[in-house]
């Protein structure tokens, strides 16, 4: 997972994944969706499709890289990126040391 102080990045590579997570945080007490002058929004959270690099349904509270390379609250100035680092040489998540 990647965040910054604003935004929890979660991933999915398949459509099944990303309802099995969507369902996992509402679980967790999040509204997914909610409806708003009679279209449905993204709410406590937002599903964005990587090929469209856009939300799956309109979400007025977050702004995507133009590469949809990343996202950040609209409201804020984009923050440092925290994730897991990349091993290309093997494949391997690294941890990283605080």
């Amino acid at each position: 997972m990647w965040h910054d102080e604003h935004i929890l990045r979660d991933g999915a590579m398949n459509p099944m994944d990303i309802e099995t997570a969507v369902h996992s945080w509402e679980s967790k007490g999040f509204r997914p969706i909610r409806s708003s002058h009679g279209k449905l929004v993204w709410n406590d959270l937002c599903v964005i499709e990587a090929m469209c690099r856009q939300p799956t349904l309109p979400c007025d509270w977050i702004v995507v890289a133009e590469d949809g390379s990343h996202a950040w609250l609209k409201s804020a100035a984009p923050g440092a990126i925290v994730g897991p680092v990349y091993d290309s040489l093997d494949g391997s998540f690294l941890l990283e040391e605080d």
